[in-house]
């Protein structure tokens, strides 16, 4: 299956009908979010396709990403008929895919600003109504502050990297 521009970057598939993939096609600013139909192995067919508003510059789009960050699919991982994809510098997106063609964002949520960006991995356990999102990349000076600000002043009780409770850390 052709991609005309950069090409795949992850997918996502454990079998069946449907793999999931990050794809930089032509007139996308970067990775979109891709349904790929794999009910005939030999011609895969994207289906269905997401992206954050302001990627598709070819359809008149005007990204407002701010210089030097990137909203770019990273992948998404699918748990029943929920996508849950990572956007780097865009967060994270919770996405109905019950209809394959046509993606629906249920929800977004994105922490860069006030925390560095990288969202790299959203794990759904959804037998313990969980959501582990990993990212990549640190902004080792703002964790110190927020981190600070959370011990009430004792930074150096938080090693480098240490949890931080986000749900407090957004309340600021």
């Amino acid at each position: 299956m052709p991609i005309f521009g950069l090409g795949a970057n992850r997918i996502w598939w454990v079998g069946g009908r449907y793999a999931y993939v990050a794809v930089h096609m032509e007139g996308y600013t970067d990775h979109v979010m891709a349904v790929i139909d794999l009910s005939v192995p030999e011609r895969p067919t994207m289906i269905g396709q997401w992206w954050l508003p302001g990627q598709w510059t070819q359809g008149g789009e005007v990204s407002k990403v701010p210089k030097g960050k990137r909203h770019a699919a990273h992948h998404a991982i699918v748990a029943g008929k929920l996508a849950y994809g990572t956007w780097r510098d865009g967060g994270i997106t919770i996405h109905d895919v019950s209809d394959p063609t046509s993606p629906r964002m249920l929800s977004h949520l994105n922490w860069c600003p006030p925390f560095a960006g990288g969202t790299h991995t959203a794990l759904p356990l959804p037998d313990r109504n969980l959501l582990v999102v990993r990212r990549r990349g640190h902004d080792h000076e703002l964790c110190q502050r927020r981190a600070a600000h959370l011990d009430g002043g004792r930074s150096s009780s938080r090693e480098p990297g240490a949890h931080l409770d986000l749900s407090r850390a957004l309340r600021g």
